[in-house]
């Protein structure tokens, strides 16, 4: 199991100055302790039972911001689906 550091990438929004809601959080907790490349469905089918608001628009925004700071890696299969990873 990889073990990514979440303080260090809570810090990372902080200095950005970026406010963490609690999807915000709930996103990034999903990647740093999940293993491997998740989709946006993945990330979806897991918090929208806690988080009934959240859509696909949102997670990809919330993505972006990460991908963005070097928090979160992405990767494109079969040319189309997009997968998320934390960065190590």
């Amino acid at each position: 199991m990889t073990n990514y550091d979440l303080n260090a990438a809570l810090q990372k929004l902080e200095q950005q100055n970026i406010h963490l809601s609690p999807q915000r959080m709930a996103v990034l907790e999903y990647l740093y302790s999940a293993e491997g490349y998740r989709g946006v469905d993945d990330i979806l089918k897991s918090l929208v039972p806690r988080y009934r608001t959240l859509n696909a628009s949102t997670v990809y925004n919330h993505l972006r911001v990460f991908r963005r700071l070097g928090m979160v890696k992405e990767v494109t299969i079969g040319g189309s689906a997009r997968r998320y990873e934390a960065a190590s």
